[in-house]
Parts: structure tokens; C-alpha cells; sequence
């Protein structure tokens, strides 16, 4: 399921399409905000802009979550050599999310730790034990 953002009679519109076969697509329209109301000639042009970056930051974010689902996938299904193959390629992809400004750097850390930590648990499927700390001895 993709979204698709078009720019319709001044007014930012957000079409989803629901299933993902593409021979039984539905647009739904849906208004995103408000409509333009700007009124100089920098403002309009501000608003277009943005209207491109927004586009190419949910691309961005689309291509980040879809990746990160992919791996997720593969590491349930018990292909690990394919979710090792795949990694450097989400790596690749929330990296550019995070450079471009799409999340924070520290987020991008912690979603490659995730990433990383959930693949070791399903590789290995070693129930995780707490081990009780021992009391120290008083002097």
C-alpha cells in the first residue's frame, strides 16, 4: 500500500490507494491541511516547494519503512543469509532518511540497533534469562 501525493486546484491532496494490486486500485482524496491562501508571489512559490519536499521526504520515509519491513519479514521466516544480504540496503536507506532530516540521528541509531538486536533473536532463539544480582558482601 503506497501513498501518492498530488497537488490538485491549489489545494495539497493525499491519495491513498487501498489494495495493492494495481488492476483494483480506488483513489480516495483526501485534503491535506488547508487550501493555498497566499498572496505574493514568494509565499505561492514557498508552498510549491515545500509540496515537492514533502513528496520526496514520505518517499524517502515510505522506502525506510518498507525496507525495515522487508528485513523483519525474512528474519521471521528463518532466511537469515537473505536478512544479512539486506542490511546494508535499510542501513542505505535510513541513513538517507536521517541526512536529508526525515528522522533524528539518534533515532536512525536506535531503529539500526533494533534492527540488528531483533535479527540476532530470531537467528539464535535462545530464550533470554535474567541473571539475580548477588548481594555484596558489607566490609
Amino acid at each position: 500500500m503506497r501513498r501518492r501525493i498530488v497537488a490538485m486546484g491549489g489545494e495539497i491532496v493525499r491519495a491513498t490507494v487501498c489494495p495493492p494490486r494495481p488492476s483494483a486500485c480506488l483513489l480516495f482524496a483526501t485534503p491535506v491541511g488547508f487550501s493555498i491562501m497566499a498572496i505574493t508571489s514568494s509565499a505561492k512559490r514557498a508552498i510549491r516547494v515545500s509540496a515537492r519536499k514533502r513528496v520526496l521526504n514520505l518517499r524517502r520515509s515510505d522506502t525506510m519503512k518498507d525496507g525495515m519491513k522487508a528485513l523483519r519479514k525474512l528474519s521471521e521466516a528463518g532466511n537469515h543469509e537473505g536478512a544479512l544480504k539486506a542490511l546494508p540496503g535499510v542501513y542505505k536507506a535510513i541513513d538517507k532518511a536521517a541526512k536529508r532530516g526525515v528522522i533524528k540521528k539518534n533515532t536512525a541509531a536506535r531503529k539500526k540497533s533494533r534492527l540488528v538486536l531483533f535479527m540476532k533473536k530470531e537467528s539464535v532463539k535462545i530464550p533470554v534469562v535474567k541473571v539475580p544480582k548477588v548481594a555484596k558482601a558489607k566490609k
